[in-house]
């Protein structure tokens, strides 16, 4: 057992493993931080951006956990039927439902000449019995979905809560303060048995006996 202790010890313990560890531990790390930002920040630099989708008011086409992908479009370009994602009056949030009418409305109770309609949507979830409740007007749509990533809001809400930095960064720190460690007390059992290991001083040869001079404390003249 001890010497399986040892051999792990000096395993651990080699430079060549810390280096293969490093360089595991950081990879992954690395990997873990770029999709966590690289990926919503590339759809930006392309004019699009990626949002969490919260509930399962849209399943099963899009379901909690998810990830859209929305673009900016004209008003002339909505349709009956697209999905988008809009933030509906005094509302913090957004959402994402689909068209199910395209109406227009006055601003007033009793319109007057110099008074124009303006354009509202009526929006519905897929898995929702009823429309929503309120008229969304045309200037609060952020955009139309275009793409569905599948289980991605997940991975991106637990990579920027405390929880999922702490475990994209903790392990790399821990494994190399580690192998740091277990450096060092090689590193300080190494001085301590050189430290124990004393050479023999050699014994200086005596003047009128030659055979005096030979090492080791129990050497005695030969009689004759």
């Amino acid at each position: 057992m001890a010497s399986l202790r040892g051999r792990l010890r000096r395993v651990l313990g080699s430079s060549a493993l810390r280096r293969t560890v490093y360089g595991v531990a950081l990879a992954l790390s690395l990997v873990g931080v770029l999709l966590a930002n690289g990926v919503p920040l590339w759809y930006r630099l392309h004019g699009e951006r990626l949002l969490v989708v919260t509930s399962g008011s849209m399943a099963p086409r899009i379901a909690a956990g998810d990830a859209v992908v929305i673009r900016p479009l004209a008003a002339t370009e909505l349709r009956v039927g697209q999905v988008v994602t809009f933030q509906a009056p005094e509302s913090d949030r957004y959402t994402t439902h689909r068209i199910v009418a395209i109406l227009q409305r006055y601003l007033v109770k009793d319109p007057g000449p110099g008074d124009h309609p303006q354009y509202f949507i009526r929006t519905q979830g897929d898995s929702n019995r009823t429309p929503d409740p309120n008229l969304t007007p045309i200037g609060s749509i952020r955009g139309i979905v275009v793409q569905t990533m599948p289980g991605w809001g997940r991975f991106l809400t637990w990579a920027h809560d405390p929880e999922g930095r702490l475990a994209l960064f903790a392990p790399p720190l821990l494994l190399i303060l580690g192998c740091e460690l277990l450096s060092w007390r090689r590193d300080a059992h190494a001085k301590r048995d050189g430290a124990t290991a004393r050479p023999l001083r050699p014994i200086r040869p005596v003047a009128g006996r030659p055979d005096a001079a030979r090492e080791g404390s129990d050497a005695a003249p030969v009689s004759v």
